[in-house]
């Protein structure tokens, strides 16, 4: 797949100079911060094992493995980003990501990093919340559906399916996945 350069353009909110937290990091931690949402995948992901950052913000330069390690639990304290680990790999999630990268629908591409385990566990169980499921996830979540079943699950006439443990509503204009949070007796199977 050929990715369109204009893609993988990001922004620099001015209003990063003036932010607290920000400002409170080491100058090298804010280097890798602004290195991670650079870098970032069209969703705000990215690998996080302390390898993986060094070689693709530092390159060349000789960085030690504890600075490196420092650095990080630096952004991490800063709240605008989760590390988290699924399959014994290390990843980032950039919490804001939707917030500051302003992209254009027809050009993202879909993460192939799995979801952020983090934000997930915090999702508002109260009401439906805007969690995104990629195309690849939804590829996933069809392998692992039960074929056998033929019955589908609704909700307020749209879909429910269940992928990552949950349930999830499936808008009728293929939007962004739903996370279900009403009572399950509402829940119709047909």
């Amino acid at each position: 797949m050929v990715r369109n350069a204009m893609t993988r353009k990001r922004m620099i909110d001015p209003k990063i100079w003036e932010d607290p937290g920000f400002n409170r990091l080491s100058i090298q931690a804010r280097l890798l911060f602004i290195g991670m949402f650079s870098n970032a995948d069209d969703d705000g992901y990215l690998r996080g094992d302390e390898g993986s950052l060094k070689r693709l913000i530092f390159g060349f330069d000789e960085v030690k493995k504890e600075d490196m390690g420092t650095w990080i639990i630096e952004v991490e304290a800063m709240g605008s980003v989760h590390f988290f680990e699924e399959n014994n790999e290390k990843y980032v999630h950039l919490i804001n990501w939707e917030k500051y990268q302003k992209q254009q629908k027809d050009r993202r591409i879909p993460s192939t990093y799995p979801l952020c385990s983090k934000c997930l566990a915090l999702a508002d169980a109260s009401k439906l919340s805007k969690v995104k499921l990629s195309k690849v996830k939804l590829r996933e979540d069809k392998k692992r559906r039960d074929v056998s079943s033929s019955k589908k699950m609704y909700y307020d006439g749209l879909e429910v399916r269940k992928a990552q443990n949950k349930l999830w509503v499936i808008p009728k204009d293929g939007g962004k996945w739903l996370e279900f949070a009403g009572n399950e007796k509402d829940i119709r199977i047909e």
